[in-house]
């Protein structure tokens, strides 16, 4: 049952970045927050809480993202942030991995140009900073 709903979790979320993807080349201020809706928030919640729809159906409870910074001493782990979303490194707290690798997505969607993969994982990287609470 989680399976199915995994993969259909990865089928919506391949649907919202062709959604995503197409908006990105007219790159507007709330760009950002729109990557963020489609990438993490069926699992963390549109507000980053650890909340969204599919939270319950996950055998690890998605990360409240909001507190990152305070569970890091008061400093955002941006460099741990941003390689949890390429998927460059693993992190127990994902357990099996069940977050999905955006890196990849994005490697696929843009033909392998790294430079515009690491500019969205930086892009996300840098709104999930901007949702820390002080």
């Amino acid at each position: 049952m989680n399976r199915l709903i995994a993969r259909t979790i990865g089928a919506l979320a391949v649907a919202l970045v062709i959604h995503v993807e197409a908006k990105d080349r007219g790159r507007t201020a709330s760009a950002d927050s729109e990557m963020f809706r489609a990438y993490c928030a069926s699992c963390h919640g549109v507000a980053g809480n650890g909340d969204g729809p599919v939270a319950p159906a996950l055998k690890v409870p998605p990360s409240d993202l909001t507190t990152l910074a305070r569970r890091n001493g008061g400093r955002f782990p941006a460099v741990r942030v941003f390689r949890s979303i390429e998927g460059s490194a693993a992190f127990p707290a994902h357990g099996s991995r069940e977050m999905p690798v955006w890196g990849t997505v994005f490697r696929q969607r843009s033909g392998s140009n790294e430079a515009q993969v690491k500019l969205r994982v930086r892009n996300l990287t840098n709104y999930i900073e901007a949702l820390q609470v002080k």
